[in-house]
């Protein structure tokens, strides 16, 4: 069994390589797991959550860069 550490801002957009906004939007349409508040203004994620939610991405099928080339002739 992991032990389970909270992760603050940082790690988390390193761990899912999603920016701040991003991981804002996804946590308010329910797509991300929410912080917890530590203090008034700090926050941080469970990471079981963070890893969970990783887990479930679906895994890339096509290259997320198309450089236009169809191969070397």
């Amino acid at each position: 069994m992991h032990s389970i550490v909270l992760l603050p801002l940082e790690q988390v957009e390193l761990r899912t390589s999603l920016c701040k906004s991003s991981i804002y939007a996804l946590t308010a349409q329910g797509r991300f797991p929410a912080p917890v508040r530590l203090a008034p203004r700090r926050v941080a994620w469970r990471s079981d959550e963070v890893e969970s939610w990783i887990e479930s991405c679906p895994p890339a099928r096509e290259p997320a860069y198309d450089s236009g080339q169809k191969g070397a002739a």
